[in-house]
Formats: structure tokens, sequence, C-alpha cells
């Protein structure tokens, strides 16, 4: 009789165990995501050699394609910003040539005598770090079609910054914290 009554009692703690667990889990809400918002503005990409600089999410990772000549002097440059998890359609990229025009204010017009066959649309002025540059839509075939392009001229070299239409956050962000150094 004592032992069918403790084999009650641990059953019946035990039960009262697992059904206080359940519901307890059932009823705590998960902690908020707070990390996310830390990661979205964690990556920094610096170049060494254009002396500029801008934050990108941590869901991305940044490559670089350098060209250089004969005597190892770099010609021109590509900064890859792409997802690290290698989905198409998402991502953005810089590339960077010499530009030897002195005063040079880009406008849809001036591409458009260098690159007639290039389709320009919505073309409006921004300005980066105090440098006018020109913001438009374009039919970049590197980017599926439709492309969200960034031009400007910053000591004597040419920035296109060039991104999938739907990575609008990716290339406001990049934007908004470009840093000349």
């Amino acid at each position: 009789m004592h032992k069918k009554r403790n084999i009650i009692l641990i059953s019946s703690c035990t039960i009262i165990f697992l059904l206080l667990t359940f519901l307890s889990q059932e009823t705590t809400p998960p902690p908020p995501n707070t990390q996310a918002v830390i990661e979205a503005i964690s990556g920094t990409y610096t170049n060494p050699r254009q002396h500029f600089s801008f934050q990108y999410g941590s869901q991305y990772q940044v490559r670089e394609l350098i060209n250089r000549n004969q005597g190892g002097i770099v010609e021109d440059e590509t900064v890859i910003i792409e997802p690290r998890d290698t989905r198409g359609g998402d991502g953005a990229q810089i590339a960077i040539t010499p530009f030897f025009e002195d005063d040079v204010v880009l406008t849809k017009e001036r591409i458009q005598r260098d690159i007639p066959d290039m389709h320009i649309e919505n073309a409006h002025t921004v300005s980066i770090e105090g440098v006018e540059a020109i913001a438009f839509s374009s039919n970049n075939s590197d980017f599926g079609g439709v492309s969200k392009e960034v031009w400007l001229v910053h000591n004597n070299f040419l920035f296109q910054i060039s991104a999938y239409s739907s990575s609008t956050a990716l290339l406001n962000n990049i934007l908004t914290t470009w840093k000349f150094q």
C-alpha cells in the first residue's frame, strides 16, 4: 500500500511538472529580435585605394575585383556587394574607373553622349558627401534588366554604383553611410 501511494504521488508530481512546463512555454512570449537590427548595420567596407567607406548589412559580403596594368598600377576596380546566401536578384556593385576631366557634372545628356544606347529614366541630382551625383533607373542587363544607378566623379575617378531594382534598401544604406576619407 505504501508503494502504491508513492507511485501515485510520483506520477502525479511528474504530470504536474510536465503540465506546468508545457504551459509556461506557451505563455512566455519569445524575446524580441534585437540582434537583427544590430546586424543590419554591422558591416563596414573601406577602400584603401580610393579612400571611401560605407556600411552594409551582415546578410551581405563584399568582394573586390582589381584590374592592374603591366606595371602593377590599378587601372580599374569593381566592388561587389552580394548576399551571403547567394540568392539571385539582390546586391550591388561599384565600378571605379579613371576619369581625367576636370569639373565634370554628370547629366543624363552627358552620359548618353558617351553611351548612346543607355536607357536612363527618372534622372535626378543627389549629393554624396558633398559630391554631386546623378541617380537614375536603367536597363543594366547585369542586374536583370531594371537597375538603380548612382554615378559620380571624384578625384579623377568615375564611380558607377549599380544595384538591382529590388535592392533599394541596400543602395540607400550604402549611399547614406558613404564617407570619403
